[in-house]
């Protein structure tokens, strides 16, 4: 079963070959983790931060280990084995969830189910914000990963700007071979 957000796109055979790959690796679960495409040149950027920073704090990168207890949906694709989904407690579980697509992967996996978390690069996408305006209403539900306080997400915003701005320039400045580094690790935050 393939659960999925209206507004979403998905090239070419992208889900024969999930469904294939879960047939071939005996996984129960598969999420996608969209492309998105792009929008203006203010608010791409804040994207590019604001699902750099998910993936941090969700831990996503144990999203695909077996001994790990994180498991993360997408509401983008979220495929999952209808046999696999009767062990668990059921949609109605995530009925009060504020995320529940993300809530939907770590209840797979914790129901000790083979879960898998992919990037869809182009094959799966979808405009995510159409204006800032839009962003700031929805980002509002995120006020339970910092507990509805600011200096958190204010904290973690300026150490992830540190990492991924000041070091950058500073490396830049320094000249020689940093310079060079400096650039590309600018470039490839952007």
């Amino acid at each position: 079963v393939l659960f999925s957000d209206a507004d979403v796109h998905f090239e070419g055979d992208v889900l024969e070959r999930a469904i294939a790959h879960a047939e071939a690796n005996k996984l129960d679960f598969i999420g996608v983790l969209p492309g998105l495409d792009s929008t203006t040149a203010l608010l791409d950027p804040l994207l590019a931060h604001f699902m750099r920073s998910i993936c941090m704090l969700g831990r996503m990168w144990l999203a695909n280990d077996d001994r790990s207890t994180i498991g993360v949906g997408v509401g983008a694709f979220n495929l999952v084995r209808r046999s696999a989904l009767a062990k668990t407690p059921g949609l109605a579980h995530l009925r009060l969830e504020i995320a529940d697509d993300v809530a939907f992967g770590a209840m797979m996996k914790a129901c000790g189910l083979r879960c898998r978390l992919f990037a869809g690069r182009r094959d799966v996408h979808l405009t995510f914000y159409s204006s800032l305006r839009a962003a700031a209403h929805s980002w509002e539900k995120f006020g339970t990963v910092f507990e509805f306080t600011l200096w958190r997400p204010a904290l973690f915003t300026a150490l992830q700007l540190s990492v991924e701005l000041i070091w950058p320039l500073a490396a830049i400045m320094e000249g020689g071979v940093s310079a060079w580094l400096g650039a590309a690790a600018l470039g490839a935050g952007l």
